[in-house]
This record gives structure tokens, sequence and C-alpha cells, in this order.
């Protein structure tokens, strides 16, 4: 009797107990449900403050997923919240071409290693396709044991404000075009009548039927004549490589060739060219070749060493140096004239534009010879850039990709 009572007060035990883990369960099951209450009512809160906003608010969870957006970010959408909420948003609401970026943003700002940042001009697709410029303000999410959640972002829609200044920026760009376009007609229509001016001259001279010119006389006459008729044939070939440039129409003829050869083929025109000048040419043993159109590199050298005798003394250096780097060659030519001033050296190598002499204020040529280099040096995946001083000189240099195995002499 004794051991049955002792197993009803075990199992009354039991029940007490099951009965208190139950009455606890339930307290912690109401204290949740009551925190998840507290927490529903918080973002209800903070929504409906958004709501009111007149900007766009977007919050992004550390999974790059939207967690929350305002009114405002659903109309700049043209998605319904629900349709938003939980989406990839760099996967679903930005064009291609700035995702990498903005991640990139994204990322830095989760790991604190940037400020809360200003990300302008930053596009958003519209469920109709279209893109709308954002001005963002971005800033961190932390909750209550200090971790990072997620960014929250505020953003204004600038789209009718970006267009109108690209607008600008296009009309000044067309009216900055059609001025070089003015500028380009007024130098051809003076480079083109200057030569054949001459050769008229000297033609009409050599025609008249009562004088008598001597060989000697004619020899210089006829020379006249050819210099002008080469400089008018430079000047037509300069304005069909830009066309054929500008429509990507021109023809490369390449071959794995020896800068040093390529210098040789035209040592002739480099040596008249700059016969009131003193020409260095430094070129080291053992380069490897590189992959190129051989008539295309000597037209590049040509112009760059053209240009330099046009803005240095008679009698001063010019140097042609060619250096390895890596996988590249550098050929460089080095001037000591009146160099260029640096607001003007990132426009030398744009079409039409002339650098004025600062020595004498005049202008020569139409301006294309060195847009025509740098056309060609990128059309053989190589870059070309200047270094200049005023007062000391210019140095342009060029890049060219030494040859691989596999390229094949043509």
């Amino acid at each position: 009797m004794k051991k049955e009572d002792k197993t009803k007060e075990q199992l009354v035990n039991e029940l007490v107990t099951l009965h208190q883990r139950i009455a606890e369960l339930e307290a912690s099951e109401i204290k949740r449900e009551q925190a998840e209450q507290a927490l529903r009512e918080e973002r209800d809160k903070a929504q409906r403050y958004l709501d009111l906003a007149g900007t766009m608010f977007v919050a992004i969870d550390a999974n790059q997923r939207v967690a929350l957006i305002n009114k405002k970010g659903c109309e700049i959408l043209g998605y319904e919240v629900e349709e938003i909420i939980g989406k990839n948003w760099f996967d679903t609401f930005l064009p291609e071409r700035v995702k990498g970026e903005v991640k990139t943003v994204f990322d830095k700002l989760m790991a604190l290693e940037v400020e809360p940042v200003e990300f302008s001009e930053n596009p958003i697709l519209t469920r109709n396709g279209e893109e709308k410029v954002i001005a963002w303000h971005n800033t961190v999410l932390i909750d209550e044991a200090g971790n990072i959640t997620g960014t929250l972002g505020s953003g204004e829609d600038i789209t009718q404000r970006w267009q109108a200044e690209e607008k600008a920026l296009q009309a000044e760009a067309l009216k900055e075009l059609d001025r070089l376009r003015s500028e380009l007609l007024a130098n051809v229509s003076h480079e083109l009548r200057t030569p054949l001016a001459s050769i008229k001259g000297f033609a009409s001279t050599l025609l008249q039927p009562d004088v008598k010119w001597s060989k000697k006389e004619q020899q210089d006459f006829i020379q006249a004549i050819d210099q002008e008729a080469d400089r008018l044939s430079r000047l037509i070939s300069d304005l069909l490589d830009m066309s054929r440039l500008e429509t990507g129409a021109l023809k490369l003829e390449r071959a794995n060739y020896q800068i040093s050869e390529i210098i040789d083929s035209v040592s002739g025109r480099l040596a008249n060219l700059t016969k009131h000048h003193q020409l260095q040419v430094i070129v080291p043993l053992g380069l490897p070749s590189v992959f190129v159109d051989e008539t295309r590199i000597g037209q590049v050298l040509t112009n760059l060493v053209e240009n330099a005798t046009k803005y240095s003394g008679r009698g001063s250096p010019i140097t042609i140096e060619v250096q390895p780097s890596n996988d590249l060659i550098i050929i460089s030519v080095t001037d000591r004239g009146v160099g260029i001033p640096p607001g003007l050296q990132d426009r030398v190598f744009d079409r039409f534009y002339q650098a004025e002499s600062i020595a004498t204020g005049r202008k020569g040529g139409t301006g294309l010879g060195l847009s025509i280099c740098r056309g060609i040096i990128e059309a053989l995946g190589g870059k070309i850039w200047i270094e200049s001083e005023v007062g000391k000189g210019s140095k342009f240099s060029f890049s060219l990709p030494v040859s691989k195995r596999e390229e094949k002499v043509a």
C-alpha cells in the first residue's frame, strides 16, 4: 500500500512539474508574441513615418534583399510594396552596367570601410524598364548587439535635373564641335589655298612666253611645285585617315617588326624634317618585336617628330628613344621646345585641336596629326600620352604590345 501511495506522489509531482513547465512555456510564448507584436508596431510606426517622407527610402539587409521600402520608393519603381520586399536589390532594380559599382559601395558600408556616402546619379530600373536617376545618402543599420544588419538609403529622384544637365552638356559639346569644325574649315581652306597658290604661281611663271628661264631656275620652280604638291597630298591623306578612323574603316596591315626596322624605313623623312635640328635615336639591342602596321607606325613617328620641330627652336635637340617595359615597347619623342601648359595637355590629341605656339602665337596644319596618331596607336592596342613643361619642352610617348607567339606574319 505504501509503495502504491509513493507512486501516486511521484505522479503528482511530475504533473505539477509539467504544469509549471507548461505555464513557463505559455508565459514565454506570450512574451514572444508580445515582443513580436511590439516589433510589428515599431515597424508599422517606422513605415508610417517613412511613407510621409517626400523622398525614397530603401532598407537592404545583409543578403542584399529589400527589407523595407516606403510609399515614395514604390511610386518611383512602379511596384506594390509586397512585390519589392524580399527581392535582391541589385539583381532586380539596377541596370547591369552599374551593379558592380553599387555593390562595391554596399560591401564597403557593411564592412565599415567607408563613412556614409552621397552616391549621386545612380540609375535604377522601374517596372516598365525606364531608368530613373537617384541621388542617394546611405547609412548602416545596427541592432541592439551592435551588429550591422544592412543599409538604409534615402534617395531623391533627380532624373529631370540630370536630363536637363545632360542636354546642356550635349548642347555645349555640339557648340564646341561646330566651333572646331568651323576652325577646321578655315584651316583647311588656308592650307589648301597656300600650296595651290604656290603651284599656280610657279607653273604660270614657267609658262610665261616672253621670259626665258635658266635651267637652274626651272629646276627650282619645279622643285617648289613638287614640294607644294606633297603638302597637298599630306593634307588630303590626313583628312582621309581621320574619316576612316571615325568610321572604323582604317585597314591595318600587321606583321612582326623590330622598332629599329620601322625607324630605318622612315629615316629619310625624319632626316628631312630635322635638318635644322639635332636628331638623336636611341634603340637598345635585343628588343622583342611588335605586331603592327609598319606604315602606320612610321606615320605616327613622322607626325610626332614634325610636331616637335614645329614647336622647338632651330638647332635644338629632338630625341627618339625606345625602351622595353614588361610586355610593352615604349617609344618616346622628346624636344626642348616651348612646352605645353597643363590646361592644354589633355586636349592636344582631340580632333581639330591645335595648341598655339607660346613663343610665336602661330598655328600650323589642320590640327589632325596628333588625333590621327592616337587613333592609330589605340587601334593597334597601345596608348599615347604627353609629358610637358612650359619652357622646357615636351615628351610624346606611345606604347605597343610585344608580339605573341601565335601572331603570324601577314
